[in-house]
């Protein structure tokens, strides 16, 4: 009675792609994990970290930018559940459209000092199972920035 450990898959990242979500030249970059198979059953974590192509004039270092991309799962039946539920795109829709709505809500009474305790979104793909925006499943996740695992 042998189990098998569902295939983790790595998210297809370039150079290009990732200089373009720090928004600075990349010179590399890692992703590794950041969750342990069967953790998180909604989603598969990756840490991103980036060397950059700028140096640090405070200590002549190559500056390093950190992220996370937050990627849906491999496992068939994982995967039915957020279809099912719509979980991946409620959260996708919070960060990419409410939360930048709020902001901006708060700008209007608080100015440039507003801040909100959420993770900066730099990107993200998903699909809405009940309308049917959106495309590709394995291509699904949220990338955060200066995020650390």
């Amino acid at each position: 009675m042998g189990s098998t450990a569902p295939e983790i898959l790595v998210p297809d990242l370039s150079v290009d792609f990732v200089s373009g979500l720090f928004g600075q030249k990349v010179k590399s970059f890692t992703i590794k994990s950041g969750s342990a198979p069967g953790d998180g059953y909604n989603s598969v974590l990756y840490s991103i970290e980036c060397t950059l192509e700028e140096i640090d004039p405070e200590t002549g270092k190559e500056r390093i930018a950190y992220g996370i991309s937050k990627n849906y799962p491999s496992h068939p039946a994982r995967q039915e559940f957020l279809n099912k539920s719509n979980t991946f795109w409620m959260e996708f829709s919070v960060y990419n459209t409410w939360i930048p709505a709020l902001k901006e809500f708060q700008r209007e009474y608080y100015g440039d000092n507003a801040e909100l305790p959420f993770p900066r979104f730099i990107s993200g793909k998903a699909i809405n199972f009940r309308t049917g925006k959106g495309r590709n499943p394995v291509k699904i996740r949220s990338i955060f920035d200066r995020l650390q695992i």
